[in-house]
């Protein structure tokens, strides 16, 4: 009887220390499970890792053959300002040539490289619509000329996105291929001009006054409410361009005949015009244009006044 219970017993070990090596084999180190699951990227985790754009490389765009990148974040600062067309599709090199953007008023305006054009420009984000474009008629007798401009008129309409880049904004057709590039203008250098002219009545004296890069309008009307002649008294910053354009009547004008300038008309002795006076100041020398009627100047300043009046833009002048 003893006999067959230590045999009994012998026999109960020997079972358990056989089954106890399979189930110890059956437990897996969770450290170990996990680091095979990252490696074959069966954690969620683990596959956006590795695809992060943070730690992604994309190579630069080749300067010859510009894409826009869609994924660029879209920027709500219009253009605005001066600038310089300086390459074009299918130029190899071109001289600068000037382009405008007035954010207010949404216009558009340049050169093409003989005659002058202007438009309407329209932005969403990186989404640019151009439209009205326009040029002068000028027969261009440089060789070339015409064909550049007229490439230059048609890449302008077919502008359907830009880029801005660091100094250089870039410009895409709507198949997303890179056309135009276009650089900030240089600041303009100083000059030593100022430009007064001033419009009289029986009753009111209105004056425009050119300095540096802006135009300022004065108003005195004694039979107006002070505050209407101050509403009235405002100052405008010119464009680069504007002011080349005030500059460029200047130095067409003989400085040295304008005291001897003689009005083409005398209305203003009877009522029928405003009196109207010049003067430009160079320096330390005054020029002074006798008085003339508002609305009729001498043939030689003629296109100072018009230009002076157009860049303005004051109320009662």
């Amino acid at each position: 009887m003893m006999k067959n219970q230590i045999l009994l017993i012998l026999g109960l070990a020997a079972v358990l220390g056989c089954s106890e090596t399979p189930m110890q084999s059956k437990t897996q180190d969770p450290q170990k499970t996990q680091d095979t699951q990252w490696a074959y990227g069966t954690d969620t985790n683990a596959t956006t890792a590795t695809t992060s754009p943070e730690t992604s490389t994309k190579a630069p765009a080749d300067s010859e053959n510009l894409v826009a990148d869609k994924q660029q974040p879209t920027s709500s600062t219009p253009l605005n300002g001066e600038f310089n067309i300086v390459r074009v599709k299918d130029y190899d090199a071109i001289s600068p040539l000037p382009i405008a953007f007035n954010a207010d008023s949404q216009n558009i305006s340049g050169s093409a490289g003989c005659n002058r054009f202007s438009g309407s420009y329209q932005t969403t984000g990186q989404n640019m619509t151009l439209s009205k474009i326009a040029s002068t008629k000028r027969f261009c007798l440089e060789k070339g000329v015409s064909q550049l401009e007229n490439h230059i008129l048609q890449l302008l309409g077919s502008i359907h996105t830009f880029k801005t880049n660091e100094n250089a904004i870039d410009f895409f057709d709507n198949n997303n291929q890179w056309i135009m590039t276009i650089e900030p203008s240089e600041p303009l250098a100083a000059h030593p001009y100022q430009i007064k002219y001033t419009t009289q009545t029986m009753v009111a004296t209105n004056t425009l006054i050119f300095s540096g890069s802006q135009i300022t309008c004065q108003t005195d009307d004694p039979t107006q409410p002070t505050q209407n002649n101050h509403q009235n008294n405002h100052s405008k910053n010119l464009s680069t361009s504007q002011v080349k354009d005030l500059l460029d009547s200047i130095n067409e004008l003989p400085m040295a005949a304008l005291s001897t300038l003689t009005a083409p008309s005398d209305q203003r002795h009877l009522d029928g015009a405003a009196y109207a006076k010049l003067t430009i100041i160079d320096g330390d020398t005054t020029y002074e244009v006798p008085d003339f009627d508002h609305g009729n100047p001498p043939a030689a300043v003629a296109r100072l006044v018009a230009v002076l009046l157009r860049q303005s833009n004051c109320p009662n002048v």
